[in-house]
């Protein structure tokens, strides 16, 4: 629940307009950062997503594996194995973007974000079993 909430904070926490400036600089037929309006509280975004991501990470790295039965199936061996590959990947995508920040290279967050957010959906997708179901039980 905390990490769904976190996910709507995203969203109604707005970014600060300074890092649209990047876009405004490349595509020069936007228009100006002037027609920016602020519907919502700045500052608070990145606290949003930073919880979001721990949290997200918590679920798929440790949540995801848990329950696994003393003999698994060859499928759920698989799906762990997945879990921790993709919460590794989060977490290298998360560490990027801290260092990222320390190095005031903000606006380079986009492919750490989006190594993170791809890694976060096939883990979910593996998870709601769209891929890698168990097999049915074979009848003797």
């Amino acid at each position: 629940m905390l990490a769904g909430l976190a996910a709507i904070g995203i969203g109604l926490f707005p970014m600060e307009p300074l890092y649209a400036q990047e876009i405004v600089e490349r595509f020069p037929d936007v228009p100006k950062l002037t027609c920016y309006k602020n519907t919502g509280i700045l500052g608070y975004h990145f606290y949003f997503v930073g919880t979001f991501f721990a949290l997200a990470f918590y679920l798929v790295y440790f949540r995801f594996r848990a329950f696994t039965p003393r003999e698994p199936t060859r499928q759920k061996i698989i799906r762990n194995r997945i879990y921790r590959i993709c919460g590794a990947a989060m977490l290298v995508g998360m560490v990027a973007i801290g260092v990222l920040d320390l190095l005031h290279q903000d606006s380079s967050i986009f492919w750490p974000e989006t190594l993170a957010v791809i890694a976060f959906s096939a883990a979910w997708l593996v998870k709601g079993r769209i891929v890698l179901k168990d097999r049915p039980a074979q009848h003797a």
